[in-house]
């Protein structure tokens, strides 16, 4: 591998790296969508209301017809729509083919910084400027 092509890599992963850092400071707020949900953050279950705080690892108890959704201020958000004691990820994880307009970003940072990568270690070992090789026989005459 060339020097410019791992001063490229190098150039993309740390530009990747405050795109990824980004998300371990998120705002999550609760939304009642039906029903009634409990919160707690290690105490008793309280009631909870919309708009409320949420903190990371609280627990949100959903009752029979209730459904709520944290919110990220990503805009990323979990649905907790069964009967349960749920608890709020650290990371918000949408359907496999939801994605937020931040994993938009950090996607198309990385595959960038790939398809760079490669078209540089691709034309590293070929020069335009060298003669095409001779042919394998030129024939008796």
């Amino acid at each position: 591998m060339s020097k410019l092509a791992a001063a490229l890599i190098a150039v993309t992963v740390a530009f990747a790296a405050p795109a990824f850092a980004q998300d371990q400071i998120q705002a999550i707020t609760l939304r009642i969508d039906a029903g009634t949900a409990l919160t707690s953050t290690g105490g008793d279950f309280t009631s909870a209301t919309t708009g409320q705080p949420l903190a990371v690892g609280e627990k949100v108890m959903i009752n029979e017809k209730s459904a709520s959704t944290a919110i990220y201020d990503s805009g990323c958000e979990v649905k907790f729509d069964k009967p349960g004691v749920y608890e709020v990820p650290s990371d918000c994880k949408p359907g496999a083919w939801v994605a937020t307009e931040g994993s938009r970003v950090k996607t198309w940072v990385i595959v960038g910084g790939a398809l760079v990568a490669a078209a540089i270690i691709g034309n590293s070992g070929s020069d335009p400027e060298d003669p095409p090789p001779p042919p394998l026989s030129t024939g008796a005459r």
